[in-house]
């Protein structure tokens, strides 16, 4: 997929999901994060745009524009279960 030419578009259910995300005080910075990307990239900003006021790399915007345009669900939001960490 050509990252260049992706562009999204948000059902108005994603939208309203994606901005309580970012109004919700208990949202976590990396959700912050992905739906500030998600809905800028939406509004058809480029790449520089959303990475400024987003606070974030460019890989990352790249990464997380690319899942939600493969993904096209409010899923990749969400955090991933992973492996617990070892406590040293």
């Amino acid at each position: 997929m050509n990252r260049d030419v992706i562009c999204l578009y948000l059902s108005p259910w994603n939208r309203v999901r994606l901005t309580a995300v970012l109004q919700d005080s208990n949202s976590s910075r990396r959700a912050v994060w992905r739906a500030k990307i998600v809905l800028a990239k939406a509004a058809g900003h480029g790449i520089n745009e959303i990475m400024r006021p987003s606070g974030t790399s460019k890989p990352y915007v790249l990464r997380w524009q690319g899942a939600f345009a493969t993904k096209a669900s409010w899923g990749c939001c969400a955090t991933r279960p992973g492996r617990p960490g070892s406590r040293r």
